[in-house]
Order: C-alpha cells, then structure tokens, then sequence
C-alpha cells in the first residue's frame, strides 16, 4: 500500500502541479468552467507532490423513452496518475471513493438520480477489470476511425441546392447559443455545455463546417489539431428532418478537403457502435478502424 497519501479537494496552484504532466488536464481546469473544484480530487505526498488526479466532469445526455426525452444527471470520470510516481491501487481507490462521496453529496442536494461513466481502450483489460470490480457495467461501445488524408477525396457527389457550407467560427455569445440549440434539436447523444464549447474553441486550428439554409443551421461538424500533422473530427450532426439527403457527406467531405489543404496528412473520427448511418458515412469518406472504447457506468 502507498503510505502516507493525502487526499483533498483541487484548489489554487494546483493546476502548475497537474500541468507538469498533464497539460490537457492543466487546461481543462484552467478555462473549462464545467470543471469544479469541488468536483476535482488530488493525491498527494506530504510534500504536497500529486500522485494522482480525478474529477467529475459534466456530461450531458439526451436519453429517449418512447416519445419521452428526459435529461438525467450524468458525469465522466477520470483518474490519472502521475507517471513520475510509482503508486499502488489504494491510491486509486481513494479518488474513487471521494469521487462517488461527492456524486451522492449531488444527488442529496438535487435530487437527481446521478450516473458516472468511464471510457477506457478495450485493451486496457487490467483497468477495465478494476471498474468492473468497483460494480461499474459496460453500456456503450464507441469506435475510433482514422482517414488517411493523403489518398484521394471524392468530391464527385450531388449537392442539395440552397445549402451553403461555411467555417463558421461562432465568436458571439448569441452565435453559441444557437450553435448549442441546433446540437440538441439534432438528438445529438452528447449536449455540449456552453463552457465546453468555448473552451473546445481555444484548441489550435478549431473550426467548424457549418450547413445552413436559409439562415438556418441544418448541420454541422467541428474539427481541431490533434498534432502537427493530425487533425480531430467531432461533433457531428444533422437535423432530423435533413438527414437522407447527403448533408452529411457534404459537411464532412468539406472538412476533409480543408483539412487536406492545410497539410494535414490524418483525421480520427469517433463513433458510436450502433450508429450505423454515420459508420457507412465514415466507410464511404474512407475512414477505417483502429481502436474500440468501451463505456462503463455506474448509477449512484
């Protein structure tokens, strides 16, 4: 067992802390306001060293009941350790006692029914056994798609007359909403927060590929720099009444044109597996698998 660990909530510093070997996380909790402090656990030496980090994150999700849609309060999960330290399990098991604590101490005050979930590579069998030990059960399986931008892209399909695909960079407060409100009247599984929308926009080379027609957005597809040569399609959606009508290709094959040009040489895209429409999209555009998440959750 670790010895002498302290577990405590995140406060001012910490960040540079986190940061030193985790600079996704350092800005997460910088400039993410859907990230909390009383929602994010450190553990740490008694020299104040982080060991190890987890936090809650907000993760809305639109579920379907018949013709009943409800909202039900669901929050990520992620514990990472800090690979310059050598720790055992106890120490996980700390932030995930802290993290559940903090999940029944929400639900008491809100009265909400509260589901944490964890996304974790299917190779990953010894952590995968750990959350399946800890009472968390697989309920989604997503696939990530890569394209190699340096074969060719069809450009040779009809396109619907009036829709106009543009880089729509959603700089107002105004603008953001109403890119947030089409994301939910798509049925979108996953709702963006504003706050994760405006710090999604702060990664390097963010755009997105906007349909509208007749001033009215109908679809839309973000991306963003993953690494010199790597890009990131995400976000993907079509209004119900637009699907079936080659929207979809159109926004992406754009996305893959541009992203081309800009000497990007591959994309990954990630995608549910019982999303059937958008995976023959992805195989048509010339993407192909190359890794399998599992989804666990756990309802508190």
């Amino acid at each position: 067992m670790t010895k002498n660990v302290i577990y405590r909530e995140y406060g001012p510093g910490d960040a540079v802390k986190i940061g030193s070997f985790n600079k996704e996380l350092e800005s997460a909790y910088l400039f993410n306001n859907d990230f909390k402090p009383e929602n994010i656990f450190l553990a740490t030496d008694k020299k104040n060293q982080v060991l190890a980090i987890g936090h809650l994150e907000p993760y809305s999700f639109l579920e379907k009941n018949g013709e009943t849609k409800t909202y039900v309060s669901h929050f990520r999960i992620n514990i990472v350790q800090n690979p310059m330290y050598s720790i055992d399990e106890s120490v996980k098991d700390g932030i995930l006692t802290k993290l559940i604590k903090r999940a029944k101490e929400i639900k008491k005050c809100h009265h909400k029914t509260i589901k944490l979930y964890v996304s974790l590579p299917n190779q990953k069998t010894n952590d995968i056994d750990y959350f399946l030990s800890k009472g968390f059960c697989h309920n989604e399986t997503a696939f990530i798609m890569r394209r190699d931008l340096t074969k060719p892209i069809d450009t040779d399909f009809p396109r619907y007359n009036g829709v106009d695909v543009s880089h729509w960079k959603v700089e107002t407060e105004k603008e953001q909403l109403k890119y947030l409100q089409a994301q939910k009247d798509s049925e979108i599984p996953e709702l963006w927060s504003k706050e994760k929308l405006v710090w999604f926009k702060s990664r390097p080379n963010w755009h997105t590929f906007t349909a509208f027609y007749q001033g009215n957005i109908i679809g839309s597809v973000m991306t963003w720099e993953l690494g010199e040569n790597i890009s990131m399609t995400e976000q993907m959606f079509i209004l119900p009444h637009w699907r079936q009508k080659g929207i979809a290709r159109q926004i992406l094959t754009d996305a893959l044109v541009s992203l081309r040009d800009k000497g990007k040489t591959e994309v990954l895209l990630g995608v549910l597996s019982h999303n059937k429409g958008a995976i023959n999209l992805c195989k048509s555009a010339g993407y192909h698998l190359i890794e399998t998440y599992l989804q666990f959750s756990l309802t508190i």
